[in-house]
């Protein structure tokens, strides 16, 4: 399940947009293979037909048809040096 922090919807809010999640990414070693936390970005997706979009507390999401299913997710602000940026927590490196 995917919830969104109360800072983030106000950025989303001021930004008047909606966002979505990349598709996680998997990085392979000789013995080891690692799924990377997926970037959250503004907007809509430049491919959308690898995307499923939903409506989260009243915010537009395009959530990868690949998205694990199980677990607690949640859209946060991020600041980086004054920048605010979306960020997604709870993610576990599988």
């Amino acid at each position: 399940m995917i919830t969104i922090s109360p800072e983030a919807i106000a950025l989303l809010q001021e930004k008047q947009t909606g966002f979505f999640i990349e598709q996680p990414q998997s990085i392979s070693g000789c013995c080891i293979e690692v799924v990377e936390c997926p970037s959250v970005c503004l907007g809509e997706p430049r491919v959308p037909a690898g995307f499923s979009k939903q409506i989260i507390q009243g915010v537009t999401a395009y959530v990868p048809h690949c998205f694990p299913q199980h677990g607690e997710f949640t859209v946060r602000v991020r600041n980086f040096f004054g920048f605010r940026r979306l960020a997604l927590s709870g993610w576990r490196l599988a």
